[in-house]
């Protein structure tokens, strides 16, 4: 099929759809649902090219003055980086966790499922640091996805002016 020539009836919600852009939100805990992981490969050029890891994408529950917005990680799937692997497995399927062995199940296992995404957001111009050195400068307003954890639905408390997590 051809797009070419294609030629769509809108629906009434279609129709009054606009662009809609998004703040980055400030640093802090915020529930999220998980609608993306992807598998990818560290590109060469890296002192861990070819290890796997999961390209993820959370978005804001509604409820929170940022619902829709969308954050995003990379998700280190090997030895030695197991960090936010390790957290976002406790915070799903805690009964996978035995002591320091980790079964992590097929990355579909978690889509869906709602999390509390913890993370620092560091402004336009601001120093870009890794393992302690200045390496740059963020070239845009960035939210540093920095680790997960489980909702706990009892501590939650969603009103219209306030979006309230434990910590």
């Amino acid at each position: 099929m051809t797009v070419e020539g294609l030629r769509l009836n809108l629906t009434d919600q279609e129709a009054k759809s606009e662009a809609r852009t998004y703040e980055v939100p400030p640093s802090g805990a915020y529930v999220c649902n998980i609608v993306e992981l992807n598998d990818e490969v560290v590109k060469p050029g890296s002192d861990n090219a070819g290890k796997p890891y999961w390209r993820a994408r959370f978005v804001i529950d509604q409820g929170s003055p940022h619902d829709g917005t969308p954050l995003f990680s990379n998700i280190m799937l090997f030895e030695g980086a197991a960090y936010q692997i390790k957290q976002l497995v406790e915070a799903v399927f805690p009964d996978l966790l035995e002591g320091k062995s980790l079964s992590i199940p097929a990355s579909d296992a978690f889509l869906g499922k709602q999390i509390v995404v913890t993370g620092v957001k560091h402004r336009e111009g601001s120093n870009m640091v890794r393992k302690g050195k200045i390496v740059g400068k963020y070239e845009k307003d960035q939210f540093d996805v920095k680790g997960f954890r489980a909702v706990d639905k009892s501590k939650v408390k969603k009103t219209a002016n306030e979006f309230d997590l434990p910590y």
